[in-house]
């Protein structure tokens, strides 16, 4: 359930006026966008926490039919599909997902820092360009959509959508908060990124590499390894379709995660 940043590199001072560290003097931040991202991994936990709830809560409770198994047979119902073939298809978009999350935020990472990445002040001593950010602007953002799509089929229909919409919708807010941050930077050289470099989508083929910034894997690895354990515990307990023993597995990778950065941190 981890957020992130955009193609920005670590500082994470403050000027004096109150402006984030970069910021031409005399600029002043915005303060809800500067809180937004300040309490951004705060708000994705309320956001899932509450889809799950919702869906748990709801009036069929615990046994309310999850998405997993759910659409699949409306595809079945409504588009004539065989259903085995519409589970498999289903579970395949699922472990794609999964994977496609956390790969892209580890890729993400490794260029941007993972320090940065958990950082609670927006920073930008430059701009990357190299790694992912060749091709997109926002891998980690877009990574965080994909690791949504994939748990949200644990959820009710109801749960799905309120996730879906509730994260997408932040992922919005944050990105034109860094973007904004980016500008007031580094102006020109920043705009040009922005009109060559898609937000999501990404191109096929980007600019050579700059080679300006080196990829800290390992750091990276560790930084997303809630990510890894959630597609490990998809394709680990999947074909059980058991939507509470496989949040059992998030929850535990998630726990995992708080206590190798309470590590990192310490070295």
């Amino acid at each position: 359930m981890n957020p992130g940043s955009s193609s920005v590199a670590p500082n994470g001072e403050t000027q004096p006026n109150g402006a984030p560290s970069g910021a031409p003097v005399g600029v002043r931040s915005n303060r809800i966008l500067d809180l937004v991202f300040r309490w951004r991994y705060a708000l994705h936990v309320l956001i899932y926490s509450a889809a799950f709830a919702i869906s748990w809560i709801g009036p069929q409770g615990a046994h309310a039919q999850r998405v997993w198994l759910a659409l699949p047979e409306a595809a079945s119902n409504y588009l004539s599909q065989d259903l085995h073939s519409a589970i498999l298809a289903t579970t395949g978009l699922v472990f794609f997902s999964a994977f496609a999350g956390a790969f892209l935020r580890t890729w993400g990472a490794a260029y941007l820092g993972a320090n940065l990445v958990v950082d609670s002040a927006q920073s930008a001593p430059t701009i990357i360009v190299d790694g992912p950010y060749r091709f997109l602007r926002n891998p980690l953002y877009l990574g965080t959509i994909f690791h949504t799509l994939a748990i949200s089929v644990l959820m009710s229909w109801a749960g799905a959508a309120f996730a879906i919409v509730g994260v997408v919708g932040l992922q919005t807010v944050l990105i034109s908060a860094e973007e904004r941050f980016l500008l007031f930077r580094w102006k020109e050289p920043y705009r040009a990124y922005l009109c060559r470099t898609p937000r999501f989508l990404p191109r096929l083929s980007g600019p050579a590499s700059t080679h300006k910034t080196k990829a800290q894997w390992p750091a990276a690895l560790a930084g997303e390894i809630y990510m890894w354990g959630v597609a490990i515990t998809f394709v680990a307990l999947g074909a059980n379709y058991n939507a509470t023993l496989i949040l059992q597995g998030l929850l535990v990778s998630l726990g995992l995660s708080i206590v190798v950065r309470g590590l990192l941190s310490k070295r």
